[in-house]
């Protein structure tokens, strides 16, 4: 979702003998759905490297964050990201207390190095696991997102699907969450099977090859097309920016949504300014009405977002 440092600005079972969902989810055709999810999500990820939205944060706009990014050295002992330990603590303290459920998201754009040595054997997948369930209930964390980007036909994917089914086995039996966040560029590597095991899939509906690199269009259709894949539209959660990019995909001139509009203050308006595409408030407001007919909406990131009337946060809360 998010390259590990892409302006700092982008970003993300079963037991073994059978599928993790019995009845096999397929999908009959792609049409968009009717609003009968009864569920609706905000997921929310912070970065361990911005975090200043910590203390201002409208909680009850969510109901779920993602803490970006918690990977483990090359024994797979899990690393608390932040430099300041306590900030985690803090983090699940404010969430807790708000009834927003706390996840720790593995991975990032260029975080996935030590993940194939640690999933090559069954053992290892087993022990990894292990690694990464006492990691959550060590900081009293309500599930795993997984969020590895490596690109397709990487050594990474060939044991995805038993790593990811033996993570949700134990998950289960620790009552923890298990999702995903994906994107188009590598997800033909990931089985329907894999997508089973996931409690609900965000999907990376930006950095999209269009002017504003994140349309109303490209969450559309990629929406269809998980729902394709055999994945409800009830565990499909729509992603947000909160940032836009040059349209010549300079990654390193990416600026938040808050620093769009301290620039050009009737950002809020349109989502495009100078050479800069984004979603201003209209597009997110057709976006949440979107993910009423889906799962919800998943951002990254909220650290990106203003404090004032022209929040993206609040339009979706006050809207979905």
């Amino acid at each position: 979702m998010k390259l590990l440092f892409r302006t700092l600005a982008f970003t993300a079972v079963c037991v073994t003998i059978f599928s993790c969902n019995p009845a096999k989810r397929i999908a009959q055709s792609t049409p968009e759905p009717e609003p009968v999810v009864k569920e609706k999500r905000v997921v929310g990820y912070i970065p361990s490297w911005s975090y200043n939205c910590l203390e201002t944060l409208d909680w009850d706009a969510l109901t779920h964050v993602n803490i970006a990014f918690c990977n483990p050295d090359t024994l797979g002992n899990m690393q608390n990201p932040f430099t300041n330990a306590l900030v985690l603590d803090r983090i699940v303290a404010l969430a807790h207390n708000n009834d927003v459920k706390v996840i720790a998201s593995l991975g990032g754009g260029g975080g996935g190095k030590n993940y194939p040595a640690l999933i090559q054997t069954p053992q290892g997948r087993e022990d990894f696991c292990k690694k990464i369930v006492a990691f959550a209930r060590e900081y009293d964390l309500d599930g795993v997102d997984l969020d590895l980007e490596e690109g397709r036909g990487h050594i990474l994917w060939q044991n995805y699907e038993a790593w990811v089914k033996e993570l949700r086995r134990q998950c289960s039996e620790g009552d923890l969450l298990l999702t995903t966040a994906v994107s188009t560029w590598f997800s033909d590597d990931i089985s329907d099977a894999t997508f089973d095991c996931f409690d609900f899939v965000n999907i990376m509906a930006y950095d999209g090859p269009f002017e504003s690199h994140s349309t109303m269009d490209l969450a559309e259709t990629m929406a269809r097309s998980y729902a394709a894949r055999g994945i409800e539209p009830a565990r499909i959660v729509i992603g947000v920016p909160f940032y836009g990019y040059p349209h010549d995909g300079t990654w390193g001139d990416s600026k938040s949504y808050a620093e769009l509009l301290a620039l050009y203050p009737e950002a809020w308006a349109v989502d495009k300014v100078d050479k800069f595409g984004y979603n201003g408030m209209e597009t997110m407001k057709a976006k949440t009405e979107l993910g009423k007919r889906y799962g919800g909406i998943m951002i990254w990131h909220l650290d990106h977002d203003t404090q004032d009337e022209h929040s993206l946060l609040k339009v979706i809360k006050d809207n979905l």
